[in-house]
C-alpha cells in the first residue's frame, strides 16, 4: 500500500468530557489528510463499537470473541447502561447496530432465547455462519427477537429512509453456501420482520471466474445503488474490499496495494476508515491475509490448495491492525494509529454519522504511549490552528 503520512496523535486520557460531537445528518467535508486528529481513552475495556444514527451514543459488547451482553455509553456523559443484562442467556450477543430509527440489530448464536446460548459461546470469526439476526426495540424493553436469517460478519445497514419505514440491510450468509441478501426490517414497536429478502449473490459454485467466495458486507455506497464488502479470493491466497451494483449484479475490486484491508466508508463516501496490517507485514509473501488470526488463516489456505497450509500460517499469521484514512478517489492513505508494530492492534472501528468521529478498539502495545491502555477510544477530526 502507499507508504502512509507520518502524524503524531495527541492521547488524551482521563479528560473530563469527549470532544463535542455534532448533530446527525449531512457530514460536513473536511480536509481529513490534513485535519488535525485526537484520540481519547473512553473505557478500558469494550469491543464492537458502533455508533447512534446521531453520533451521540455507541453500543458496544465485552468481549469480540464469546457471546455476552450488550451496552451502550452515552458520549457526553459517559454513562454506561447494560441494554441485555436483564434478559439473561438471551441478551448474550456476538454484534450489535444501531438502526437508523433507534432500534437495535442484533448478531448472535442460534436459539437465543430459548435457554440454549450461554455466556462464553464462541461468536468469533473462526465459528463463521453460526450466528443469526435479530431485532431489539429502541427502549430495549423486549430482549432480541429472531428474524429467521443466518448471517456473519459485518452488516450493511443503509441510512435513506424507505417508503415503508423500514430500514434496509444487507447481509452475508456462511451456511450452507455462500450468498449475499438484501432486505427491509419493519417493526411495529413491539414485534419486528425482515421483509423483501433478495438474493443478490447466490453461492459461486456454477461460475469458474468468480473471485469472491464469502461476502462480508459493510456499506450501501452510490445513494444505496452500490454494496461494498471484504471476501477471500476464490482460489487464491488473496483477500480484500470488492464492491457489486445492486441494479446489475456486476462485482469489481476496488483499488488495493496488496495488504489486508478491511473499510467502511465515510459519510461523504470520498474517504474511508481501513484497518490494514499494513504497518505489522509490510512486505511477507502472504501480507494480503496475514491479517487473518492463525487458524482462520490456515483454514483459508487450505480451502485454496495451498501446501504447507499450517507452517505458513503459524509464519505469517496473526498480523496486527492499524487505522488508516484513505482517499477512494486517489488511494492515498493517512496513518491514524501507530501501535500494530510495536505488539499492538488497532481496529472494530466505525465512523460516525457527523463525518467528524471515529470509534475503534485498542489491544495495547508493550511498549510507547498506548501501552497498558488498551479499550475503546474515540477519534475527533478538526480542523488546524
Amino acid at each position: 500500500m502507499i507508504r502512509p503520512f507520518k502524524i503524531a496523535l495527541a492521547l488524551l486520557i482521563g479528560s473530563a468530557s469527549v470532544p463535542a460531537l455534532a448533530q446527525g445528518g449531512q457530514a460536513p467535508t473536511r480536509d481529513y489528510m490534513n485535519d488535525k486528529f485526537e484520540v481519547e481513552r473512553l473505557l478500558d475495556w469494550g469491543s464492537r463499537p458502533i455508533w447512534s444514527p446521531d453520533s451521540k451514543r455507541i453500543v458496544f459488547t465485552r468481549d469480540d470473541h464469546h457471546a455476552g451482553p450488550a451496552y451502550e455509553m452515552e458520549l457526553a456523559t459517559r454513562k454506561v447502561t447494560c441494554l441485555t443484562c436483564r434478559w439473561g442467556p438471551s441478551g448474550y450477543v456476538a454484534r450489535i447496530y444501531y438502526l437508523p430509527d433507534g432500534s437495535y440489530l442484533v448478531l448472535a448464536p442460534p436459539g437465543l432465547g430459548t435457554g440454549e446460548t450461554k455466556l462464553g459461546d464462541k461468536s468469533s470469526q473462526i465459528d463463521m455462519g453460526r450466528t443469526e439476526l435479530y431485532w431489539m426495540p429502541a427502549d430495549a424493553s423486549l430482549p432480541p427477537q429472531p428474524l429467521n436469517a443466518p448471517a456473519f460478519g459485518e452488516i450493511a445497514l443503509d441510512y435513506k429512509p424507505l417508503a415503508s419505514g423500514g430500514a434496509r440491510i444487507a447481509w452475508g450468509e456462511f451456511r450452507p453456501q455462500f450468498r449475499t441478501l438484501t432486505g427491509e426490517i419493519v417493526h411495529k414497536g413491539d414485534r419486528a420482520f425482515l421483509v423483501n429478502r433478495t438474493v443478490v449473490y447466490p453461492s459461486p459454485a456454477g461460475s469458474a471466474a468468480a473471485q469472491v467466495t464469502f461476502t462480508e458486507t459493510y456499506d450501501f455506497v452510490d445513494d444505496g445503488k452500490t454494496l461494498t464488502f471484504f471476501t477471500a479470493e476464490k482460489g487464491r491466497a488473496e483477500n480484500g474490499m470488492f464492491q457489486m451494483s445492486l441494479e446489475d449484479g456486476r462485482i469489481s475490486k476496488l483499488p488495493t496495494d496488496g495488504q489486508h484491508n478491511e473499510t467502511h466508508v465515510l459519510p461523504d463516501e470520498r474517504y474511508g476508515l481501513e484497518e490494514s496490517n499494513r504497518a505489522s507485514d509490510p512486505s511477507s509473501p502472504l501480507r494480503s491475509v496475514s491479517g487473518h488470526d492463525k487458524p482462520l488463516l490456515a483454514s483459508l489456505l487450505k480451502n485454496n490448495g495451498v501446501a504447507n497450509a499450517e507452517a505458513l500460517a503459524n509464519q505469517y499469521g496473526g498480523r496486527t491492525f492499524d487505522l488508516y484514512l484513505l482517499d477512494r478517489k486517489t488511494n492515498k492513505r493517512r496513518r491514524l494509529t501507530n501501535v500494530s508494530d510495536i505488539g499492538g492492534e488497532a481496529n472494530q472501528s466505525s465512523p460516525a454519522r457527523d463525518g467528524q468521529h471515529i470509534v475503534f478498539a485498542i489491544a495495547p502495545p508493550k511498549s510507547g504511549p498506548f501501552a497498558g491502555k488498551g479499550g475503546l477510544y474515540v477519534g475527533t477530526f478538526s480542523n488546524r490552528k
